[in-house]
Parts: structure tokens; sequence; C-alpha cells
């Protein structure tokens, strides 16, 4: 009776434990995704900021 008890713990155990793996794998994936494309939109919007500054400068150097 113990050994049947002992099997079915240690198969509810390995299956919450591949469970949670899985689900913990592409919890993790979709968290790196999000953070890549913020990351991504944060980059592009500082290269349209310095391109403004150069532009202004140059228009600045230009005038004078």
């Amino acid at each position: 009776m113990n050994s049947i008890k002992i099997k079915i713990i240690i198969s509810c155990v390995i299956l919450l434990i591949l469970s949670f793996s899985v689900l913990g794998y592409f919890a993790l994936n979709t968290a790196q995704n999000a953070v890549v494309k913020e990351v991504e939109k944060f980059l592009i919007s500082l290269v349209r900021e310095g391109v403004k500054v150069t532009k202004s400068r140059i228009d600045t150097q230009k005038k004078h």
C-alpha cells in the first residue's frame, strides 16, 4: 500500500516540476522578447533625438 502511494506522489511531483519548468521557460522567453522590443523602441527614439540635436548644431553653425 505504501509503495503505490509513494509512486503516485513521486509521479505527481515530477509532473508538477515538468509543468512549472515549461511554464517558466515560456514566461522567461516572453519577458525577454518584451524587454528587447522596449529597448529597441527606446534606442530608436534616442537616435532620432540625436539626429535632431546634430541637425540643430549644424544649422546653428551654418548661420554663423
